[in-house]
């Protein structure tokens, strides 16, 4: 996949997730809150490229569905958080 988690070439750093994620079509503001928890978490590469997965469905979903970003990320919560 192109745009997907294997674009990342080994680096998950903020900049790469937000490219990746806008990318798949997903605003600025949320491809910022899934670079947020793609990056603060401690998980293995392997797994934070499921969560970046995870996380861009998840938003993709709630925007089909005719919610806001701001809405999506009101209802997703503290990013910090959420990584952990």
């Amino acid at each position: 996949m192109a745009d997907g988690p294997d674009s990342f070439a080994g680096r998950m750093d903020r900049l790469s997730v937000i490219k990746a994620a806008r990318a798949r079509g997903l605003p600025a503001r949320l491809a910022e809150e899934v670079a947020a928890v793609v990056v603060r978490s401690a998980l293995p590469d392997e797994r934070r490229a499921e969560v970046f997965e995870e996380l861009v469905d998840h938003f993709q979903e709630g925007l089909a569905a005719g919610r806001t970003p701001e809405e999506l990320i009101a209802a997703f919560g503290d990013a910090g958080r959420v990584a952990r």
